[in-house]
């Protein structure tokens, strides 16, 4: 009997504690960021694809898009980016911006939505 209310107990306080979070920023229809994909300043491994440009990359189970994207003008990643993908680290920097950091050095700003007047990144293969 002891047992099993410390194991209810132990449940009643994991829903409790799952049940609380901080507001979110997060757009309406979006879910709420939660602390295990909330990660911020956790730099990690990333392999960014760039066949076609700096445009948009995965990373912590979402989209995010280059803002601004960048190209050699050519569909290319611009000097100083590997290429079909290039080899680096990305964290979170806020609830909506990830900062990718290449080998090179160079570093790339994303947000988790399309920048104001772009359009979905056209298919590249």
């Amino acid at each position: 009997m002891r047992r099993a209310l410390l194991v209810l107990s132990l449940a009643g306080a994991v829903l409790a504690v799952s049940g609380c979070g901080a507001a979110s920023d997060a757009p309406s229809g979006s879910p709420a960021p939660t602390a295990s994909v909330l990660d911020l300043g956790a730099a990690q491994p990333h392999q960014l694809y760039t066949h076609c440009g700096v445009i948009w990359t995965q990373f912590q189970g979402a989209t995010w898009y280059a803002d601004p994207p960048l190209s050699d003008g050519n569909g290319n990643p611009p000097p100083g980016f590997g290429n079909p993908t290039d080899s680096g680290t990305m964290r979170r920097v806020s609830a909506h911006r990830a900062q990718y950091v290449s080998s090179s050095g160079r570093t790339v700003t994303f947000v988790d939505s399309l920048p104001a007047g772009a359009s979905d990144p056209p298919l590249c293969s």
